[in-house]
């Protein structure tokens, strides 16, 4: 049998199951749910990579047959998972990183440490923390901060901060007097952000997230717009290979403003400020402030 195929058939069975686990991660919100139905994303994730290394080594197709029946599209046009289409950037470079010139940087820096100034020190986590700039910020302004990430390439070293390798899905989020969710919350499916918000709940929480204001990517990386749960955004198309995407879910969702007002309140957050003017064209900080107990 094709082993292309082979894989794809346990492909297939992976995001099943994943599927699987994710209702009961959605009905449950236990421990044992966000396990399973992470290790069969890891499954699925590393399968993907193997199907992927599979179809490089196949022979190519032999000149004028047209390539594999069906696959459409205009040159250079993938399907990525959930029906997300995108376009894979040339060589490796990345959009994103045009788009992170210094002007963009000041204001993010700006922006996160005037909040940090609203509340007074204490214990801050930072999820998805990344190259650690803003951690050190925090740590430079007085907070004890702790740091988590699945990936561990980009830490800085910085004995003033505790550096944890987890998953953000699994780390316990008692005890902490501010919640950073900086540049995480839009490489979340929505049951994740949905967990996220109910996991935080009674602490402030500063979001800086993208969100669905209509305008797509120029690798067109966003679906079309619908609804899960009765919240409305698009799937965003993660390149799980980037140390810059998602961990183990290959889409995310990307809630329209109105949703992700409706989500932070739903869970707990009747009130969010938003940072103005927003420092890109569907991205800002967004602080969201607990009902008051």
């Amino acid at each position: 049998m094709d082993p292309v195929l082979t894989l794809q058939a346990e492909l297939a069975r992976a995001r099943a199951e994943a599927a699987k686990w994710e209702r009961a991660y959605r009905a449950l919100h236990d421990q044992p749910a966000v396990r399973a139905m992470l290790a069969a994303r890891r499954t699925g994730v590393q399968l993907l990579h193997k199907v992927a290394s599979a179809k490089r080594a196949a022979p190519a197709p032999a000149a004028g047959s047209g390539g594999a029946k069906g696959s459409g599209g205009a040159k250079g046009v993938a399907t990525a998972p959930f029906g997300v289409p995108f376009r894979a950037p040339a060589g490796t470079s990345s959009t994103i990183v045009a788009r992170l010139d210094p002007a963009i940087g000041e204001r993010r820096f700006q922006a996160f440490d005037a909040v940090l100034r609203l509340f007074p020190t204490g214990r801050v986590v930072d999820l998805g923390t990344g190259h650690g700039l803003l951690a050190r910020r925090a740590a430079d302004a007085g907070w004890q901060v702790t740091a988590v990430d699945a990936r561990t390439e980009r830490f800085p070293s910085d004995e003033r901060i505790t550096w944890v390798h987890q998953d953000i899905r699994e780390h316990d989020l008692s005890g902490y007097d501010l919640i950073l969710c900086l540049g995480l919350f839009y490489h979340l499916t929505l049951a994740d952000q949905l967990d996220l918000l109910r996991r935080a709940a009674g602490k402030p929480l500063l979001i800086d997230t993208h969100v669905d204001v209509g305008i797509q990517y120029p690798d067109d990386r966003l679906g079309d717009s619908g609804e899960q749960d009765g919240y409305r955004g698009r799937l965003y198309g993660e390149h799980l290979e980037s140390p810059l995407a998602s961990w183990v879910n290959e889409a995310s969702f990307w809630p329209d403003l109105d949703s992700f007002y409706r989500m932070l309140a739903d869970h707990g957050y009747p009130v969010t400020l938003a940072l103005e003017p927003w420092y890109q064209p569907e991205r800002t900080f967004f602080l969201a402030l607990p009902q008051p107990s």
